[in-house]
């Protein structure tokens, strides 16, 4: 029997979640919620339900008989819905609130990583300002690394390299509390140099089997200058992350965190995304975990991946271990974004090129649809994500500048250097 799906979330991530669900030989129908005009090229977009009350969440899987909720969009992790969800006995992939806290505070994540040996930076964190601030006046070495402790998408991390920058970054963080975060905190760790990449998990408590390697773009410009953003590009396979890395990888960085937060009383059921650094002297370092699908790993792994994402999921789910197969190629992928991100910035610009809609090489970030022009309009500080899919790396960075070229967006700006 096929199976419905909903997908929580609205930008390029859900949009590549919602064309794999589709093209799964078991699918029915793809909801997603709150979603973009963008996706209707592949899923039902359901944008009047109020996506910030997960009741009514709950009550529009109840009345469409959905089999399967996948969460995108971090938010709704820290909602709760997890936890609504598996109290109502419904089928939902994803980890509860407490679960979650890997992710949704970097200080609970540090500490965790501290007491069962997980590989990581040295660190600080508190969350009282002047510790941090009497910690950083004792500092003698930068540049180091200033972490917000809440959810930030994907921007709550500071390289800063003098006392002058630490202080500033503790005055955003605590007083003008830029995150919009509840409560407020920092972990404040030594500056690692090597080579990073993500490696993501598709984990049901003790049993889990990882995706392939993706390398992502967090810097808004070329050469890695500029501000942290959500992501300007990125592309998968590898090519420095060989099989016997992947497999210390799985050995001492995600096992080790699935048993420590069952030691903790925690169990894991969703995706478990390791940002890590292979360093300089070779030594694996955990940067960050995220307990969710990664924004824009996924544009590139779900066009990478050969098997049906959805089979898989429910087989993990049915205590089942799945194979991967992928594509022998490599997928990367750019993002277009309005400018002016990761800062200020104009949106509803006008896209003007309707080849955007319905096209398998472009997911839509954020983007709306005005019916008195019958386009697209700028919906966001990321708005498009351009993909090519070819033998070699090369290949695809001549392929996916000259899509870029060809779309002709004036008022926005990407990065020249992904796959460099």
């Amino acid at each position: 029997m096929k199976k419905n799906i909903l997908i929580l979330g609205k930008g390029g991530r859900e949009h590549s979640l919602a064309r794999k669900c589709k093209d799964s030989s078991i699918c029915n129908n793809v909801y997603v919620i709150p979603g973009n005009y963008g996706m209707t090229d592949c899923a039902i977009v359901n944008n009047e339900i109020n996506y910030n009350n997960i009741d009514d969440i709950l009550n529009f899987v109840k009345s469409n008989s959905i089999d399967l909720t996948i969460v995108g969009d971090e938010s709704f992790l820290e909602m709760g819905i997890v936890d609504l969800f598996d109290k109502n006995n419904l089928p939902i992939f994803g980890p509860t609130k407490k679960a979650a806290q890997i992710e949704s505070s970097k200080i609970f994540a540090k500490k965790l990583f501290e007491k069962y040996q997980i590989p990581t930076a040295d660190f600080f964190s508190t969350s009282i300002k002047t510790e941090a601030i009497n910690y950083l006046n004792n500092l003698k070495k930068f540049p180091i690394v200033i972490k917000n402790d809440g959810l930030a998408s994907g921007k709550g991390v500071f390289i800063v390299n003098s006392l002058k920058e630490s202080l500033e970054v503790i005055h955003k963080i605590f007083d003008e509390n830029i995150f919009n975060n509840k409560t407020n905190g920092v972990v404040i760790e030594e500056f690692l140099i090597g080579r990073e990449f993500s490696l993501l998990a598709l984990v049901n408590e003790d049993d889990f089997i990882c995706l392939q390697p993706a390398r992502d773009y967090k810097k808004a410009y070329d050469n890695d200058k500029g501000e942290n953003t959500g992501g300007m590009g990125c592309y998968t396979p590898v090519e420095y992350v060989n099989d016997e890395l992947i497999e210390h990888c799985k050995t001492e960085v995600i096992d080790k965190t699935i048993k420590a937060l069952k030691a903790e009383g925690i169990k894991y059921k969703g995706v478990l995304y390791a940002g890590l650094m292979l360093t300089t002297d070779n030594k694996i370092k955990v940067i960050e975990f995220n307990s969710r699908f990664g924004d824009p790993e996924t544009e590139v792994l779900m066009p990478a991946l050969k098997s049906d994402l959805l089979e898989v999921i429910f087989s993990l789910l049915n205590n089942e271990k799945p194979n991967l197969e992928w594509y022998k190629k490599v997928v990367l992928g750019v993002t277009i974004a309005s400018e002016g991100y990761p800062g200020n910035y104009e949106s509803n610009i006008n896209l003007k090129d309707q080849k955007i809609y319905k096209q398998d090489d472009i997911y839509h970030m954020g983007t709306k649809f005005d019916m008195e022009s019958n386009s697209f309009n700028s919906n966001g500080g990321r708005v498009l994500f351009v993909i090519s899919k070819q033998e070699n790396k090369e290949s695809c960075i001549n392929d996916v500048y000259t899509k870029i070229d060809k779309l002709n967006l004036k008022g926005f700006y990407f990065r020249k250097d992904i796959g460099n």
